[in-house]
């Protein structure tokens, strides 16, 4: 399996989660490393522009290769906590994504995307076994459309 991250260039190489560690997301409290991929490079950019203020420069589209043989702890909408998708990270939601790595059951937690709730995100806990097998296959210098970035009036 396949999966997507756009970042920053300096972190292309790196699936140690330090990131989320330190700067929590929607799926992690502070503290908790995690890496959050996503199904399709599409996907990733969405996530990347709804919490950009300006076009962010520097980037890379990481591609990391999952074995099809992964654990995966698949999750819908209608399993999440009411708020799952609001705009303000609630602690409830945190607390789902701090149970997963805590447990160290799964490698990875497939969620539904707030931007996109048709689409998955991919957490992986870095602190899983299976994340020896997990491998960045490829880091590509990557532009976003400044178009996603004019407010048309």
């Amino acid at each position: 399996m396949l999966l997507y991250r756009l970042g920053k260039t300096k972190h292309a190489h790196k699936l140690d989660g330090v990131g989320a560690r330190d700067f929590p997301g929607r799926w992690n409290s502070f503290g908790n490393a995690m890496v959050y991929s996503s199904e399709s490079s599409s996907t990733t950019v969405l996530e990347v522009r709804v919490h950009a203020k300006k076009l962010p420069r520097d980037l890379s589209m990481t591609t990391i290769e999952v074995p099809d043989n992964a654990t995966v702890l698949r999750m819908k909408a209608t399993e999440l906590p009411n708020g799952w998708n609001w705009m303000r990270y609630l602690n409830t939601v945190r607390a789902v994504g701090d149970d997963f790595l805590n447990a160290r059951k799964y490698l990875i937690l497939r969620v539904p995307s707030a931007v996109d709730p048709k689409a998955w995100n991919y957490l992986l806990n870095p602190f899983h076994p299976e994340m020896a097998r997990v491998q960045v296959v490829k880091v590509e210098p990557y532009s976003l459309d400044p178009r996603l970035f004019i407010v048309k009036k």
